[in-house]
């Protein structure tokens, strides 16, 4: 299972150094030069260039698979401050993707995440804390983690939390909050955000016209 949406969220201008080298040899199929430039960048801290170290020992693309030591290297890069890293590490404890399933180190991945500034974590926290019936679930922690990764610019945040404000789940009920929240979700292309803002706005017409008649 790849894990390349967690490992582009910088452009390649902001990263550091000559990993952007190593991205470019790496896409070109140069595995070799790009292992010996990512096994580089990580020594001198680049945590991304540790994340994607990772991802080849894992592929075994111009090395040897390695699961083990493909978790390490997430986890180094994560423990370094990358955000998505962390993430992406969440997700596989939380499935029990190459490691055995365990939740509540994955809440602590997330978290760490999300106060990295990483939306994902923040989506990720929000979901797993509104599953009913799952241990440690808490509807308003959900809200609250939705909150900030909308804040942060996750468009399934915004959905999420505009779902809530919608039903009154986790949140005072309020619809022109879960419009603001849906019209957020939209602009940020998720879809399922468009459809609901147009369906609030109509029931929000059909109420305003009936009214005038009262």
């Amino acid at each position: 299972m790849r894990y390349l949406p967690f490992l582009f969220l910088l452009p390649l201008a902001l990263r550091p150094g000559g990993f952007e080298t190593g991205v470019e040899r790496y896409f070109e199929g140069n595995y070799q030069k790009a292992v010996k430039i990512f096994r580089q960048s990580c020594a001198q801290g680049v945590a991304a260039g540790c994340g994607y170290l990772g991802l080849m020992y894992e592929e075994g693309e111009g090395v040897e698979s390695d699961k083990d030591r493909a978790l390490k290297l997430y986890l180094k890069a994560c423990e370094m401050g990358s955000g998505e890293h962390c993430t992406a590490l969440g997700f596989k404890y939380e499935v029990g993707a190459d490691v055995p399933q365990d939740r509540q180190y994955a809440l602590y991945l997330y978290g760490k995440a999300c106060d990295g500034g990483d939306a994902r974590g923040c989506t990720a926290l929000g979901n797993l804390y509104s599953e009913e019936g799952s241990p440690g679930s808490d509807i308003h922690r959900a809200a609250h983690f939705f909150r900030r990764s909308c804040d942060f610019g996750d468009a399934e945040g915004c959905f999420r939390l505009g779902k809530m404000y919608e039903t009154g789940t986790g949140v005072r009920k309020d619809k022109s909050q879960a419009v603001q929240y849906f019209g957020k979700a939209c602009d940020g292309g998720e879809e399922q955000g468009c459809s609901h803002y147009a369906r609030l706005h109509k029931e929000s017409d059909l109420e305003a016209l009936l009214s005038s008649y009262e």
